[in-house]
């Protein structure tokens, strides 16, 4: 369930930015089916790629994790 909203979160940011998955994943250096698996909730990045993902999506952590902390 957290992941979901996670997901959700990290798609809204990055449409917010204007980037497509494939030109999102070029920017962090992860590939297109990563960034599609988290932002499905399939998957929660660990601590590191979590990181670079906040980078790139020029956002604080509470942007991401407001309605599940």
């Amino acid at each position: 369930m957290i992941d979901v909203r996670i997901g959700r979160r990290i798609k809204q940011c990055r449409e917010k930015l204007g980037l497509t998955q494939e030109e999102f994943a070029e920017k962090t250096g992860f590939t297109t089916n990563y960034i599609s698996t988290l932002e499905r909730g399939k998957s929660f990045p660990r601590c590191e790629n979590l990181i670079i993902l906040l980078n790139a999506l020029e956002v604080s952590p509470e942007a991401i994790f407001c309605d599940v902390v």
